[in-house]
């Protein structure tokens, strides 16, 4: 897609099929009246989220704080088990807004478990939804690993397992996963479930593809938002990048000498978030 000033918008950009899925839960949870919180930070976009608890959204990060006889929806990452099993014992109404694309993690590392296979999943341990992921499963019996670096498996730790079965963060880059699965090749049973998320490769893809033809790349999504961070990282490599949240954050000096600038955004992103980067964009002189 062609602006005037030569902006180009990466053909898959901002809110995946999951956020809009949970965002119309939310809106229509809050139209209906009554106390509602979200438990963990509903998506990784603080301009939305900021709207909605300005109509009333209560964001708490423990179960112990949502109070009886309200609604409670569980963010699109997911909560761990330790949360599900203190909400369920409260005098409140679920609704369930983890993407089903999570809990399709959830089904692969548990059909892996019930098959005899030690379960790896490639991913960051400190995001929520990686946490959620883990503590469905028995200690012991899984390990993370990023794909950064020297975090990957090793020789000692394939000659303790025969079958090793992995899955991946939905966000997660094809290359972490890639950096993850490859130390594994010769172990005697060796599955593999691809669940990075079809939205995400899509976007990165996108992204690597117009980050190749431009002079200049934005990326919009929040700062806590995995899959933006990592269009973040895959546009830097190939072209000057800089990561914001809104328009706000543009700075004229990075447009000088720039003809082609290059736009894309987070699975959390709202469309007039991206409309007003590129509205600003348009009016350089």
């Amino acid at each position: 897609m062609k602006y005037k000033r030569e902006v180009y918008l990466a053909d898959y950009a901002g809110f995946c099929f999951g956020v809009i899925r949970i965002a119309k839960i939310i809106e229509e949870t809050l139209a209906g009246g009554g106390e509602v919180y979200a438990l963990g930070e509903p998506i990784h976009n603080p301009i939305k989220v900021g709207e909605w608890k300005k109509k009333g959204l209560k964001v708490v990060s423990r179960a112990e704080d949502v109070r009886s006889g309200s609604t409670v929806i569980v963010r699109a990452h997911g909560v761990p088990l330790s949360e599900w099993k203190i909400l369920e014992s409260k005098d409140v109404k679920i609704l369930d807004g983890t993407c089903p694309l999570v809990r399709k993690v959830y089904d692969k590392a548990d059909f892996l478990l019930r098959n005899g296979y030690f379960v790896i999943i490639a991913g960051d341990p400190s995001h929520p939804e990686v946490k959620a992921e883990a503590s469905f499963l028995p200690e012991g019996k899984f390990k993370i690993f990023t794909g950064k670096n020297s975090d990957i498996p090793d020789d000692n730790f394939r000659r303790n397992y025969k079958k090793i079965g992995v899955v991946a963060q939905t966000t997660l880059s094809d290359q972490l996963l890639k950096n993850v699965v490859i130390p594994l090749i010769g172990v005697e049973e060796l599955l593999v479930f691809n669940t990075i998320c079809y939205e995400t490769h899509r976007r990165q893809e996108s992204a690597k593809n117009l980050a190749s033809r431009v002079d200049l790349m934005i990326i919009i999504g929040g700062k806590n938002s995995s899959n933006t961070t990592k269009l973040y990282q895959i546009c830097r490599e190939i072209v000057d990048s800089y990561h914001i949240e809104s328009a706000d954050e543009l700075n004229p000096e990075w447009f000088l000498g720039k003809k082609k600038v290059g736009i894309t955004a987070g699975a959390s992103t709202p469309d007039e978030v991206i409309k007003d980067v590129i509205n600003w964009i348009e009016t350089l002189s």
